[in-house]
């Protein structure tokens, strides 16, 4: 884990400074001590890993404000209740809401009706296609198999190709289907907010990797 200068100035920090409310709800690695945690960088609020370790994503003890506090149930999904219940609480204001998954990051571990479509891969290949099916599946709105590179590549890397793609283009019923992005913002019908928010979606960690920073 690396730790980041303390001089530094973070997203957070001048959304705080400028009048929103903050949060956290996931991976920080940024550095977990006092001087580097989150909580000093700009966050009103966070949730994450203590150590930001690793150790398990199904029924976790996270750090919520700075205090070990178990969960029940699969990790990717405490973290998506939190964030959109911090969303709906700050809804009459402005936010800042950070939430930046654990998963597709080892351990490769995901509720089994996830990996159940790639039995037939290698058990890590196949948890790892999961984890990923479990972020955010796609529909018919977006179509790479029309791509020649498509074509050459195996099937689990075209589910992954399919899922990259999904992150960018406006994001609708016809876009996810089935997987938490697509809930969270079907969830987020309930909150009320501005024609001036914000959804960036960014994604890392797409190689079925267990070793290296990539």
């Amino acid at each position: 884990m690396r730790n980041m200068d303390v001089n530094s100035t973070t997203i957070a920090e001048v959304f705080r400074r400028n009048g929103y409310a903050t949060g956290l709800f996931g991976k920080w690695h940024l550095g977990q001590s006092e001087r580097y945690g989150p909580w000093f960088r700009g966050f009103d609020e966070t949730l994450t890993a203590e150590g930001d370790n690793q150790r398990s994503h199904f029924d976790p003890v996270l750090l919520q404000n700075r205090k070990p506090v178990p969960f029940e149930g699969y990790r990717t999904d405490v973290l998506f209740d939190e964030a959109i219940d911090f969303m709906k609480r700050h809804q009459e204001e402005p936010f800042f809401c950070y939430l930046p998954t654990y998963t597709p990051h080892a351990p490769l571990k995901v509720p089994e009706q996830y990996i159940e479509p790639y039995k037939h891969l290698d058990p890590q290949i196949a948890a790892y296609y999961g984890m990923v099916a479990q972020l955010v599946r796609t529909h018919t709105c977006y179509r790479p198999d029309c791509q020649p590179c498509y074509q050459a590549m195996h099937s689990g890397h075209r589910v992954l190709q399919r899922s990259a793609s999904s992150f960018v283009p406006q994001v609708g019923d016809e876009l996810l289907d089935g997987g938490l992005i697509l809930k969270s913002f079907h969830r987020r019908k309930s909150v009320s907010l501005s024609d001036t928010e914000a959804q960036v979606l960014n994604s890392r960690n797409l190689g079925p990797k267990t070793h290296g920073w990539g």
